[in-house]
């Protein structure tokens, strides 16, 4: 069970009955469509819990919504089996109460509570008991615990709307700089839907970015703040589902680095949204592959260190370590003085350190992706390393890393080893930075051949991340490039099982598994 749940526990840790939370609108098992209902994230809300029960029947209803004061139309448990009558003395306390979450530093309040009671005793209930008379007490002490939390919910109900009231209203009249100092506290805003349509007027054509297979993205202007904002809102065909819309809120959420983007909230009540601070010159590949020109080397160079950087922080600096998963052009966003900051943590996995987890799939972007990790299926700071390694090449040849070279048929990475081999990089670099001065080429080549050693089949030639920060900042010079005077030569024993006997090396870029 994930931990996003809901569970019935009887003096065991081992859950009775559990579900993953939702907010229930058919009778349907499990929720497969928006008509089923959608799924309730517990963690940094406020939520409101009804639990009704039937002591005649031992009917045991369990709901949950995000929504104060809208009940579920279903129940999200509903258990008839279980008897509770066998847990309960004739004198006892009654009360509700929260605890940490799986991170010692998540916290989980009861706001407010109240409890009564009412119903009849049936005349037929069956109870364990010596006598009829200790019998009714238990009964009736049933009744009084159990029966009374529907009570209890509506002064929660009351309690919760007022504190989330009061928050969002101080919220609205802070001014920009408060407003963004306020959502740096914790865990990023939740917004309503409504909130976002007025900003985005309305999701209005004109104010899209773009689309892609997880959706579409519109800019808009939060009214009350004047904040400019980026609005992700994930198409119910995408690939990114509840599961990588969690990841993403809960792990960028947390994250504090000035080559990040920054994630201002999220809203799920149409559909799952995430809203961005807005970064004005757009991402990478928009201005690198349609506008060249509009980036001179000392702009690039900036660029790389700024992801550079934040990948260091998410491998190494940060308190877990986080692998990406997915770097590429199009997730890194250039802000008003065309800094980098670094985004789309939709794909990322969050481990401790020194600890590689093995993933269900392969996940990230064709041309992007480490050839290990077709068969491997493990996500490692190298295979961020490769990824950076092809934006790397991207960058300094201004050309995409998925697209054969026309006019030899050939791959890019092909192309360049080969070049590599005849000591002729220069024919690689973006026409676009040969006007640069001797000391600009020096470093264009410096860092082409860094972007080369990245994309390296074997892992384990890859240079670590703090070292290609240093190699960027010119701290620390360029490790020999192994020899690669025969295909044989770039194949390690790791990367074997994706060739045939007649197979180049090459074909470890082409081979889809």
């Amino acid at each position: 069970m994930d931990d996003n749940h809901v569970g019935i526990d009887v003096n065991n840790i081992v859950s009775y009955a559990a579900t993953s939370a939702a907010y229930r609108t058919s009778s349907y098992p499990t929720i497969q469509n928006a008509n089923d209902g959608y799924a309730v994230l517990m963690r940094n809300a406020a939520v409101h819990v009804w639990i009704d029960f039937n002591a005649s029947t031992n009917q045991l209803n369990i709901s949950v919504s995000r929504d104060l004061g809208v009940k579920p139309t279903y129940a999200l448990i509903s258990n008839s089996s279980l008897n509770l009558s066998e847990l309960f003395n004739n004198d006892m306390y009654v009360g509700f109460s929260a605890s940490t979450g799986t991170l010692p530093t998540v916290l989980y309040y009861v706001y407010a509570w109240s409890f009564s009671s009412n119903g009849h005793l049936a005349a037929n209930v069956s109870i364990v008991s010596e006598n009829t008379s200790k019998g009714t007490r238990n009964i009736a002490i049933i009744i009084g615990v159990v029966l009374g939390a529907v009570g209890s919910v509506i002064t929660l109900l009351i309690s919760l709307y007022m504190y989330r009231r009061r928050k969002l209203l101080k919220l609205k009249y802070l001014s920009q700089d408060q407003w963004r100092s306020a959502l740096q506290e914790g865990l990023p805003q939740e917004f309503t839907y409504h909130e976002l349509a007025k900003a985005t007027n309305n999701f209005n054509e004109k104010n899209r970015l773009g689309s892609g297979g997880f959706g579409e993205v519109f800019q808009g202007t939060i009214a009350t703040s004047g904040v400019s904002i980026a609005v992700k809102r994930i198409s119910n065909e995408s690939k990114q589902g509840l599961k990588e819309f969690v990841s993403e809120v809960t792990t960028i959420g947390r994250l504090r680095h000035r080559n990040l983007v920054p994630l201002l909230g999220w809203s799920q009540e149409k559909g799952l949204l995430l809203v961005y601070e807005l970064m004005p010159h757009g991402s990478l590949d928009q201005v690198l592959f349609n506008h060249p020109e509009q980036l001179s080397w000392d702009q690039r160079l900036n660029i790389l260190r700024g992801v550079a950087a934040a990948l260091l922080y998410l491998h190494e600096e940060y308190e877990q370590k986080i692998i990406h998963r997915d770097v590429k052009a199009s997730n890194v966003m250039l802000d008003a003085q065309m800094n980098a900051r670094l985004g789309d943590f939709g794909l990322a996995r969050l481990y401790g350190h020194d600890v590689v987890h093995s993933t269900t799939n392969v996940a990230g972007t064709w041309g992007y992706m480490a050839p290990e990790s077709f068969f491997t299926r493990k996500a490692t700071e190298q295979t961020d390393v490769f990824s950076f390694g092809a934006l790397i090449l991207e960058v300094v040849t201004g050309r995409r890393i998925g697209v054969m070279i026309e006019e030899i048929s050939c791959s890019m990475l092909e192309w360049l080893w080969t070049l590599q081999r005849n000591n002729n990089l220069v024919e690689a670099i973006d026409p676009v930075l040969l006007k640069e001065d001797k000391d600009s080429n020096d470093m264009i080549k410096i860092v082409l051949e860094l972007g080369i050693l990245c994309c390296f089949p074997d892992p384990k030639v890859r240079p670590l991340t703090r070292r290609i920060v240093q190699i960027l900042n010119g701290e620390t010079p360029l490790p020999t490039m192994p020899s690669i005077a025969s295909p044989s030569s770039l194949l390690s024993p790791v990367a074997m099982p994706l060739f045939s006997e007649s197979s180049s090396s090459f074909l470890a870029y082409k081979t889809e598994t």
